[in-house]
């Protein structure tokens, strides 16, 4: 039988596509097993509300307290959720600002003690803590105050006494102020977190809602924790693997240098020079599953969460974990790049 140019050609396209799919589904689904990180990780708790379209995307391990704090929005568009995890015991809390409730990306939250904060979409929205323990579940509060920040307000801890409210960065979709790029010595940094001095006493729980230093960092940052001398950033994006990066804390030491953001001009003055922290190769790293959101620490562990067996996405991993794990720092600090 006479084959055409034309059977041909398709016979070849159809081949390049079927090798192309062929591949993708090897690397997919046989690819990077993680073995690293299981053979290390401790599965902890059960990470609440997957199944009712809860997106996970925020961590806090409360210590005055003893609850796990787990924030995240909702994939129909519901409230957005803050789930108090005690024990046992299991409870969420939905908020409004005014008259409008809470919808924001809820994505990431820390407590003194005292306040909460909860980042997201540009804002820093605070709360007495108190509130949300005595809540019931399901019950809506009302946020005491927000305000704007300077960055994207994607991700937040405390150090020191600070807030930091970082950003999340990557070319094309999730592009920053310009001015948050800085030159480092390997290259360059794209995204910014600025700390701000806490005092619960005042109306957004932080002294001024001018920055008292900066820390310039690596793009797709979920979450951060500083402890036992060392910065540690969660990074993630879609598919492909997350990591742990270890840094050197620089941030008790003199600040790298000082950089004019444009992007605080509106809250500090156009003049404004600002200590900046540049965090730039760090010590070591661990390779993750996809999707590694907010990390924060509990009894000598670092606590890492997971959004990819969220409803949302779960058809799309490879990998749906459920559970909160955690990693000893005493061995997470010791891995070799």
């Amino acid at each position: 039988m006479k084959i055409t140019k034309g059977k041909f050609a398709l016979f070849v396209i159809m081949t390049i596509i079927f090798t192309a799919f062929s591949i993708f589904a090897f690397v997919y689904y046989f690819g990077e097993n993680y073995n690293s990180f299981f053979d290390k990780a401790t599965a902890e708790t059960k990470i609440p509300g997957l199944s009712e379209g809860f997106v996970p995307q925020g961590m806090e391990y409360e210590s005055f307290n003893d609850v796990l704090l787990i924030s995240g929005y909702m994939a129909d568009g519901s409230a957005s959720r803050l789930y108090v995890i005690e024990d046992n015991d299991v409870k969420y809390v939905t908020f409004a600002y005014g008259n409008e409730a809470y919808v924001g990306h809820a994505g990431g939250v820390t407590s003194n003690g005292t306040g909460l904060w909860i980042v997201g979409d540009g804002m820093v929205n605070y709360i007495q803590l108190a509130d949300i323990l005595i809540a019931e579940n399901a019950q809506q509060l009302t946020f005491d105050s927000r305000f704007t920040a300077p960055n994207g307000a994607d991700f937040v801890t405390i150090y020191d006494g600070n807030l930091l409210v970082g950003e999340f960065h990557r070319e094309g979709n999730y592009e920053r102020d310009e001015s948050h790029e800085v030159t480092t010595p390997s290259g360059s940094n794209k995204a910014v977190t600025f700390a701000y001095e806490i005092n619960n006493e005042s109306e957004y729980g932080i002294a001024l809602t001018i920055p008292t230093y900066a820390i310039s960092t690596t793009s797709l940052v979920q979450g951060m924790v500083v402890t036992n001398g060392n910065i540690i950033l969660s990074t993630s994006y879609s598919l492909p693997s997350s990591h742990l990066y270890v840094y050197k804390n620089i941030l008790s030491s003199a600040p790298t240098t000082q950089i004019h953001f444009d992007s605080l001009d509106d809250v500090a003055g156009e003049d404004f020079m600002i200590d900046t922290y540049i965090l730039d190769t760090p010590t070591s790293s661990q390779i993750l599953p996809q999707m590694s959101e907010e990390i924060t620490i509990k009894d000598g562990s670092l606590y890492i969460l997971f959004e990819n067996a969220c409803s949302k996405y779960k058809m799309f991993t490879r990998l749906n974990l459920t559970d909160v794990y955690s990693l000893e720092l005493s061995n997470l600090l010791n891995i070799e790049n």
